[in-house]
């Protein structure tokens, strides 16, 4: 017979054992967590949901996982697959301010490409949403942006008020002052106040000449004014803050097939902003062909732009812009 001694050894050596088994299995969890969260964070989307699909065979509690097969879902634009991971999440966590405002982003989406009489049963979901993450984190700027657009979306007999808008850009500009000029730009630009919102754009580049939005945020009004030449000028001088600016190039581009004017340049700019931007944003790239078709087709290069428009189409099947502009020439 074992002695106490000898028994008490025994026990002691089961329950470390026990101790390092779990403690070893929860670390390898953990580990394939972070490798799952690599691959989301560096884009490799298909091998991000691989991995976190796994990970919730293994364990349907763990909100984290639920919460990054939503964000996986969101960027592969299926909103609805999307929302119902993000609802996962939240019955896992209930207080986790970002779980509540990525579900209103998604739904928002849904929203966006739904008929009017589903968006009007979706409205006060979004709102309230927003708001949720707001009680559990009043700094979530995130959620703050959420709640100002749709301050400014929505009709006011759906919630809708520029003036609440404004409350919420008095709540950002306190938590991040870049990210509260560009709340009010987007406020006063909205609301067609263009004067105001010039002032803030300058103000903003004076202060911040690093930041890009307030540039394109500026030339956007130039642009809307028809002011052509105060637009591209605003760009260019972005390009010489940041040389390797593709939104100033792509801009440029967008601007020049859309106005007509400057169309060189702007071929120039979208061939640049064709060869730098990574591949795997493809549906963008498929805007940037087709915009030098445009201008191609409006300098005479017939054959040049139906090759653009065809580009576009094979990097984005559903652009229609491509698709009728190819269909013009044929």
């Amino acid at each position: 017979m074992k002695t106490d001694t000898q028994h008490s050894v025994s026990c002691f050596i089961f329950f470390l054992f026990l101790f390092i088994f779990s403690w070893s299995d929860l670390y390898s969890q953990n580990n394939d967590i972070d490798n799952a969260i690599e691959f989301f964070e560096d884009k490799k989307y298909v091998e991000a949901k691989s991995a976190f699909q796994i990970l919730w065979e293994k364990n349907n509690q763990n909100s984290t996982v639920a919460y990054y097969l939503g964000q996986v879902f969101f960027e592969e634009k299926d909103y609805d697959k999307a929302i119902n991971w993000f609802e996962k999440a939240i019955e896992l966590k209930t207080d986790e301010s970002k779980y509540h405002s990525w579900l209103g982003k998604a739904l928002s989406l849904k929203a966006i490409n739904s008929n009017i009489f589903k968006q009007a049963f979706l409205a006060k979901k979004i709102r309230k949403k927003f708001e949720i993450a707001i009680e559990f984190d009043p700094n979530n700027i995130d959620a703050r942006w959420g709640l100002l657009d749709f301050f400014l979306a929505v009709p006011g007999i759906m919630g809708g008020s520029t003036e609440k808008a404004l409350h919420q850009a008095e709540e950002i500009i306190k938590i991040d002052s870049i990210d509260g000029l560009l709340a009010y730009g987007k406020i006063y630009q909205r609301s067609k106040d263009f004067e105001k919102a010039e002032k803030i754009y300058l103000k903003g580049i004076n202060e911040y000449p690093k930041r890009d939005l307030f540039y394109l945020n500026l030339a956007s009004i130039y642009f809307e004014k028809e002011n052509f030449q105060s637009a591209f000028s605003i760009l260019e001088k972005l390009l010489i803050q940041e040389q390797e600016s593709m939104r100033a190039c792509y801009n440029i581009g967008k601007m020049a097939s859309l106005s007509g004017k400057n169309l060189d340049r702007g071929e120039e700019c979208l061939k640049i902003f064709i060869q730098h931007e990574p591949k795997e944003d493809d549906q963008y790239l498929a805007w940037a062909h087709y915009r030098l078709g445009l201008i191609l087709e409006k300098k005479g290069s017939i054959d040049l732009a139906r090759l653009e428009y065809q580009k576009a189409i094979e990097l984005d099947s559903n652009n229609k812009h491509a698709k009728k502009a190819l269909k013009k020439l044929k």
